[in-house]
């Protein structure tokens, strides 16, 4: 009988008694002929003597399950010892990502102090560069206030009144390049007539040297030319009285740029203008004083200096005693 008090039921499919359950025998070789064949004692089987009712070679279902059961165990083991593997290897693939690529901001805000201390230590060098630089170019020359005296061959225009030539027996070898210059009363002047610039020059000999003219009468545009190449080529220092100075004019292809001035500075008339020319340096005076000094290469090899003025009728700009450091 089972726990709930029924029979249980035998191989042959009959209830039997609850000690057990019973198997039909086969039949016995050498049995009768005639009837049914005879049956052998049954055998009663409990738990493990169950194996006994089993033909030679037969397996054993129990076993097999069990040993189903094992097999499935020990796979069911064996892929979990793959996963906790694969487990431990995930974990150490993400820290070698973790070490290389952090999560957050971390490492970007690495990659930007580094390339904000490269940039730093870059814009150190180029200013150290710069300064370096800076300390050995020469400084600019700055010569004002110095006096300056001009020694050389002096035209002091004592000659016979001419209104169309600035030459004499005793004089400079004067070139007219524009215009028109005459003497009188002792003095160079522009003819009247001259509507445009007039610029009388006597040649050097070399790009470097001084001179110097006393203006007697000094108007607008009156002054001293330097560094001329040609009546279009030119370096001038010209009055401009409304203004009480003298500006220091470029003349490239016959146009004039203003590049500098000497400040609020006389311009009456007598004023003695100066030059002195120092390879890409000049100095300008005033009665004898430096009022400005310019460096600038242009024209540097133009030997030809003297003397300019603008304007037309009885009241022109005129000169006396103008000295130049000849070769």
């Amino acid at each position: 009988m089972d726990t709930d008090g029924r029979p249980v039921p035998r191989a042959n499919g009959t209830e039997g008694p609850d000690e057990g359950f019973a198997l039909d025998a086969p039949a016995m070789p050498g049995a009768g002929a005639e009837g049914p064949p005879t049956l052998g004692p049954p055998i009663i089987v409990y738990g493990e003597e169950h194996a006994a009712s089993k033909e030679p070679g037969e397996a054993d279902t129990d076993e097999v399950e069990s040993h189903e059961t094992e097999t499935e165990s020990h796979e069911a083991e064996t892929v979990g010892e793959e996963k906790a593997e694969e487990t431990e290897e995930k974990p150490a693939e993400q820290a070698e990502v973790v070490e290389k690529e952090p999560p957050g901001s971390v490492w970007p805000r690495r990659r930007l102090v580094s390339t904000l201390v490269i940039a730093g230590v870059v814009l150190a060098a180029i200013v150290l560069l710069v300064i370096s630089a800076r300390d050995k170019a020469p400084a600019p020359a700055h010569h004002e206030g110095q006096s300056l005296a001009v020694d050389g061959r002096v035209d002091p225009f004592d000659r016979a009144d001419d209104p169309s030539s600035l030459t004499g027996p005793s004089s400079l070898l004067w070139t007219v390049g524009d215009g028109t210059f005459g003497i009188v009363d002792n003095q160079a002047f522009a003819a009247p007539e001259a509507t445009s610039r007039s610029v009388a020059v006597v040649n050097l000999g070399q790009p470097d040297g001084a001179a110097a003219v006393r203006v007697t009468r000094v108007r607008t545009n009156a002054g001293l030319v330097f560094r001329y190449h040609d009546a279009a080529n030119y370096w001038a220092v010209i009055a401009a009285r409304e203004y009480a100075t003298w500006v220091i004019v470029h003349v490239v292809s016959g146009r004039q740029v203003i590049v500098a001035n000497t400040g609020l500075s006389t311009a009456a008339d007598g004023t003695t203008v100066a030059v002195r020319l120092r390879g890409d340096v000049f100095d300008v005076a005033l009665n004898g004083r430096v009022v400005k000094t310019i460096t600038n290469a242009a024209l540097r090899t133009g030997t030809g200096i003297g003397i300019t003025a603008m304007g037309s009728g009885p009241d022109v700009a005129r000169f006396d005693d103008f000295t130049a450091t000849l070769r």
